[in-house]
């Protein structure tokens, strides 16, 4: 069951990071996007942290699982922004492994 469960939280972070690329890359290209560029690099990057920490199969204690990417959504950008609930939701996931 955990394994299923770590296997569907990987997949979800998976989604979102890449969904967070293509923001990124619209932002490099100039269009409006839901964060500025520095955050969105902060999210990708955490994004590819956990990605890369459930790979490899050593979750570090529950109180250092969470890099805090609801923060950066819930207080900068707009309310209920689909790709920032995707965010909080992988995140809160992963938190709860």
């Amino acid at each position: 069951m955990i394994e299923g469960r770590k296997q569907q939280v990987r997949a979800d972070l998976e989604q979102v990071h890449r969904d967070v690329e293509r923001e990124l890359q619209k932002c490099r290209g100039g269009e409006k996007t839901v964060g500025t560029l520095a955050q969105l690099e902060v999210i990708e990057r955490e994004l590819r942290k956990m990605i890369v920490t459930l790979d490899s199969g050593v979750l570090p204690s529950r109180a250092d699982r969470s890099p805090g990417l609801w923060h950066i959504v819930t207080d900068s950008w707009e309310s209920r922004d689909p790709l920032g609930e995707k965010i909080v939701a992988a995140e809160l996931a992963y938190e709860r492994l």
